[in-house]
């Protein structure tokens, strides 16, 4: 790093305090101005700190009643804390959850918890801004009980109901100029409390100190290091409730429904381990058996093991879901540890994975370059892949669309691979999660993946993230071998799927270079009433033997039309906006449309980074990627 121009040093969370001291140091002493420090009064205190006094307390008889509002601390807990056993001492131990889980199993009552989109709550972001929590639905179980009234009903304050708790609560953060209820409503329409973001803490430094402090860290011992890590999609194993996130492919490995031991492929050479052997990991005299993942860019001589899984108890989702990295977490060493003995045992374990190959093997699919090569001299391969002379299907003009023509554009450059878009397009189009063994056969139902690939040395090797969807081509290679007509061309340049026709040929699939379309093999959407709620009103639950795909969210530019209509009027630019567009953090993912000059996404069409995927086959994409740019150092490259 340099000094100025936002230079900056972050490290993991998971390290200790003296490694994050150290890292203020260097900042400081690089005077990027980048880095703003929070409040620590908002940071709860670590488990590992809070817990082992607890229990010490009620093994010393303090605690005759207790109330646990946090979620599953008994599997949360680190192997030598021994919560569970404790609980059971406790004469009153009352827990409000969701699920029947490991503490549910071990207190004395187990109250049932509201969803917290069914009651109201206040909290706060990473800076401070504190928002107000509404109620998005009403309690869907009579019985279930909002965590602090439960704490209520302790404190003697039932008097009131939780919504006039905390309307009390905030009264007094109204401005003194205005009236509470208009800056009430006002904080429930913006969602947030304007005001309440927390001021910059400016730390001074000791250098000696810092200095003195990292070196009384104790050495890694020789041998293999274990990393502790939450899990991307399910955390510390909280939201493993929810199918979505355990069929999300990880970002990094791809896997779904699982969690496995990382290896770099160098240890994994040393080792004699392969994708799927069975390993036994044995740590302080506690052990698990787990699969092996080669990861390449992982850390030499370092396991990685995900936290979150291997629940025995609770949610039926989450249950019997990968191994249980706790076993080996001490309270002593909550992230790291040293010493772990690597066995290989018999067996081997079948990975549900949505992508195995990872390599693009020089084909000009996800493109990067330096922002300085580009300024320079732009990148070689575009034009190919924004003009290209040759084509699949015999050329013909494209017409003009006399209303609408859209497109979609999603930039490289902007996408961090966080996969809230393919989330927010299984929920918005009522795709449905098909399962382990289901993923296992290629049969996952997502209309959008992430696609994620290696470049350069697998030990240390470059990433890059590609969003892919239906591209809803000009030339539809899936359009002219249908045989009944069930995947159309609409005069606005939609790629259709007209479900009553198809027949579940599967020739479109075939046929399909980008291979973004998903056959129903089974009747996946079968449920009762309940299950019925999550789904879209709004969009067709397709039945087995049915082709699916995406659909550039039509029902939402059929509302944006009825509304126009209805106000005799044009669809205004940015009316339509699609799911994944409205998810996406970095608004990598832009659509619009390109019969209007002023739009986003007429403009990123035109831009000199972008390209059409396989364009060489003439399909003429509506929706381009644009090439990403890296702004590497000169000692890096």
């Amino acid at each position: 790093a340099e000094q100025g121009d936002g230079a900056f040093i972050v490290v993991g969370e998971s390290q200790p305090a003296a490694v994050h001291a150290l890292a203020h140091l260097l900042n400081a002493t690089l005077h990027g101005g980048a880095v703003r420090c929070v409040d620590s009064l908002l940071v709860p205190a670590p488990d590992a700190a809070a817990l082992p006094e607890l229990v010490a307390d009620i093994r010393a008889g303090v605690v005759d009643t207790l109330l646990i509002t946090a979620w599953n601390p008994v599997y949360r807990a680190p192997t030598d804390v021994p919560l569970g056993e404790a609980l059971g001492q406790v004469e009153d131990a009352v827990y409000c959850a969701l699920h029947d889980d490991e503490t549910a199993a071990r207190v004395s009552w187990s109250v049932p918890s509201t969803h917290p989109f069914e009651a109201w709550d206040d909290g706060r972001a990473v800076d401070g801004t504190a928002t107000v929590l509404q109620p998005l639905i009403a309690p869907l179980v009579e019985s279930a009980v909002p965590p602090l009234e439960l704490l209520a009903a302790f404190a003697g304050a039932l008097a009131t109901t939780p919504y006039e708790r905390l309307r009390a609560q905030w009264r007094e953060h109204a401005a003194a100029s205005g009236g509470f209820e208009e800056e009430w409503e006002r904080w429930l329409a913006e969602g947030v409390v304007p005001g309440t973001r927390l001021p910059v803490q400016q730390a001074a430094v000791d250098a000696d100190s810092v200095l003195a402090a990292v070196q009384s860290l104790p050495p890694l011992g020789d041998g293999l290091e274990l990393h502790f890590v939450t899990d991307v999609k399910v955390h510390d194993g909280r939201y493993g409730a929810n199918p979505w996130l355990q069929e999300l492919p990880d970002p990094v490995t791809q896997l779904t429904w699982d969690n496995a031991v990382w290896v770099s492929p160098a240890t994994a050479s040393r080792l004699s381990l392969a994708r799927g052997d069975r390993v036994r990991l044995e740590l302080r005299g506690r052990l698990i058996e787990a699969p092996v993942l080669v990861v390449p860019g992982q850390a030499d001589d370092t396991l990685t093991l995900p936290l979150g899984y291997g629940q025995r108890l609770g949610s039926p989702v989450a249950r019997g879901v990968g191994f249980d990295a706790q076993v080996l977490r001490f309270q002593d060493a909550p992230w790291w540890a040293s010493g772990v003995r690597l066995t290989r045992v018999e067996g081997h374990h079948d990975f549900a994975l949505t992508q195995e190959h990872w390599h693009m093997e020089g084909r000009p699919i996800a493109l990067q370059t330096t922002a300085a090569r580009f300024a320079a001299h732009g990148d070689a391969r575009l034009p190919a892949l924004q003009a290209p002379e040759e084509h699949l299907y015999p050329p013909r003009p494209v017409p003009d669309a006399p209303g609408h023509r859209w497109g979609m554009s999603i930039d490289l450059h902007r996408c961090t691979g966080c996969s809230a878009c393919v989330v927010a397009c299984q929920a918005e189009n009522n795709i449905p999660a098909v399962g382990k063994d289901q993923v296992r056969r290629g049969r996952e139902m997502h209309w959008l993946r992430i696609d994620r690939y290696f470049m350069g040395d697998a030990d240390n090797p470059a990433v890059i993230t590609q969003p892919l969807m239906c591209v809803h081509c000009e030339y539809a290679p899936c359009e002219y071998v249908c045989p009944v007509a069930a995947t159309v061309h609409s005069d606005e340049g939609l790629n259709q799927m007209v479900y009553n026709r198809c027949v579940g040929t599967r020739y479109c699939s075939n046929n399909c270079p980008y291979k973004v379309r998903r056959f129903n093999y089974l009747e996946y959407n079968r449920g009762g009433p309940l299950d019925r709620m999550y789904r879209n009103p709004q969009v067709t639950v397709r039945s087995r033997g049915v082709m699916e795909k995406c659909t550039y969210c039509v029902q939402r530019i059929e509302a944006a039309r009825i509304t126009a209509r209805v106000a005799h009027r044009a669809i205004r630019q940015g009316e339509v906006r699609t799911a994944c567009q409205q998810a996406c953090p970095t608004e990598a993912i832009v659509f619009g449309d390109l019969n209007q000059p002023e739009d986003p996404v007429t403009r990123l069409h035109q831009d000199p980074r972008h390209y059409a995927l396989l364009n060489h086959l003439g399909t003429r994409p509506r929706t381009v990627h644009l090439i990403r740019l890296k702004n590497p150092s000169e000692a890096t490259g």
